[in-house]
């Protein structure tokens, strides 16, 4: 559909504007309207927090001294590939040969360990989570990282029907009846007794989720002209590193985590206030013979714009927007577009590469955005900083857009997160400001790289087609994404083990990009 294309290109560029105030108004509305799609995603990290622990001794409970180096059996692992040995082992303890001892080492056989039948918390940032009513930890701890891992199963069911949705039904209605589903399931989480019942509405929220994150970015991106598209995904960029700080900023100040959930609630409430201030976006509705939307959304823009329309102007519109009807009801009686048109000749290649790219990228970032909270220090202060820390990183990459293109952008900042990676592999994790230095390198460059993974899609297929790709390639990320709760623990066992685990896929995508068609300076297919 290159005449489609390239004419309503035209009609942003030279009539109506396609980088004026009235897409920068929908974007300031639209980074409203995304925080209810956002807020909610990584909540559990708080609600859910397991903090250190160790098993409970009663006969020790209160004695000063040392006595945890004879009543706890040492330890030689850690929990995290960001945390450093631990000395104790925080789920077992050594055998009491007498309950109403004393506390000295000869009343524990060190022959005999038994595991923890109650835990002590650290109560210094929570006074209670989901892990510790629940007991979380140790060989519950599966349950806790379950929490992960149905966050991921729900983006991956989103993301399968979120293109779909948006393609059928629209962008705008995409976005808002997810969010409406969205407040009610994330506020009743936080005050059903049943950890069940949480998990299921954990479920049903990250569910809702990609589909407003599908319709949210597509429309962003259509509203915009050629020129304006590089500024337009470099602020949007900007937007997921304020919604983290947002979410970290909300859980400093209320330690609770049930009015935790109902405050995310209440802002995914008001993030439908937005409806009035954003139009569909024109190129869906021309994709869909929805000639009169789309000449009134053009009509406004021109105003927002202060883009005087001529009689010849709105005719030379009318008579483009007629023949590109007409052109796609041609389309429409051969076939809408399917998902398995991603993979036919002419897409094969761009899919299987943008698949193994978006798959990289999830697993990179997901499992560092996880893991934030094992890092040294305050946990607010660290979620929050990270989520900040992507912030450079998304200015940077309009001008690195600009000049060197999507695919050595995207090797670039694969290779830079492959690096941090290396780097966190071989340091040791009481260097705590080193670590958290270049965990923050590495999560900066992982998001840089999503927000890549995200835009190339939309730039390499039509737009029937356009939502449903990236629905797919999220789908299949996911999937594989599902697994970022349980890497960290495979730093038991060898703590490098996770980074290499990630590192090495990642690099070889970021290779396979250059063999990508460059869409820098192209119009939408």
């Amino acid at each position: 559909m290159e005449h489609d294309i390239s004419e309503i290109d035209l009609i942003l560029t030279n009539i109506v504007g396609g980088n004026g105030f009235a897409q920068w108004k929908i974007i300031f509305f639209g980074f409203i309207l995304n925080v209810g799609g956002s807020a909610p995603l990584l909540i559990h990290m708080f609600a859910a927090h397991a903090p250190d622990h160790r098993c409970e001794v009663p006969i020790c409970e209160g004695t000063p001294g040392d006595w945890m180096s004879f009543a706890l059996p040492e330890r030689s692992g850690a929990s995290s590939f960001l945390k450093p040995m631990e000395k104790y082992d925080s789920c077992s303890a050594y055998r009491v040969l007498d309950p109403n001892g004393a506390c000295v080492p000869e009343n524990f056989d060190s022959d005999v360990i038994d595991s923890c039948s109650d835990w002590v918390y650290d109560k210094k940032d929570y006074e209670y989570t989901l892990a510790t009513k629940y007991n979380l930890v140790c060989e519950n701890e599966s349950k806790n990282r379950l929490l992960g891992s149905l966050m991921m199963m729900g983006l991956m069911f989103g993301s399968l029907i979120g293109g779909k949705i948006s393609d059928r039904f629209g962008r705008k209605k995409a976005c808002f009846l997810s969010i409406a589903a969205i407040a009610p399931t994330i506020t009743l989480a936080g005050f059903i007794p049943s950890f069940t019942v949480y998990a299921v509405l954990r479920l049903i929220t990250c569910t809702c989720i990609p589909i407003q994150w599908v319709g949210a970015k597509s429309l962003l991106i259509e509203v915009f002209g050629l020129k304006g598209r590089e500024k337009c995904v470099a602020v949007k960029d900007t937007f997921a590193p304020i919604y983290i700080a947002y979410l970290g900023l909300l859980a400093y100040f209320i330690r609770q985590y049930e009015y935790l959930h109902l405050a995310v609630g209440l802002t995914c409430l008001l993030s439908l206030s937005t409806w009035f201030f954003i139009p569909e976006s024109m190129r869906w509705d021309i994709a869909n013979n929805k000639k009169e939307n789309a000449m009134h959304t053009l009509r406004s823009i021109a105003k927002w714009n202060r883009r005087e329309l001529t009689q010849e102007h709105i005719e030379y519109m009318e008579d483009t927007l007629s023949k590109i009807q007409a052109e796609n009801a041609k389309l429409n009686n051969e076939g809408r577009f399917q998902i398995w048109d991603m993979f036919r000749k002419e897409y094969r290649v761009i899919s299987l590469i943008l698949i193994f790219n978006w798959i990289t990228v999830c697993v990179t970032g997901y499992t560092l955005t996880l893991n934030v909270t094992s890092l040294s220090g305050d946990i607010f202060v660290n979620f929050i900083i990270s989520g900040l820390a992507e912030l450079p990183a998304s200015l940077v990459i309009y001008f690195l857009l600009k000049y060197l293109g999507r695919r050595p952008n995207l090797f670039i900042y694969q290779l830079t997160t492959v690096i941090a990676f290396i780097i966190l592999g071989v340091i040791s994790k009481s260097l705590s400001t080193l670590v958290l230095i270049v965990f923050l390198v590495g999560k900066a460059a992982a998001g840089a790289a999503f927000e890549i993974a995200w835009l190339l899609p939309m730039e390499l297929y039509p737009t029937n087609l356009r939502s449903q790709a990236v629905g797919t390639c999220s789908t299949i990320s996911r999937l594989f994404g599902m697994t970022t709760s349980f890497i960290g623990a495979l730093a038991f066992y060898w703590q490098p083990l996770p980074l290499i685990v990630i590192g090495v896929p990642a690099l070889i995508a970021g290779l396979l990009a250059f063999c990508l068609p460059e869409t820098k300076g192209k119009g939408l297919p």
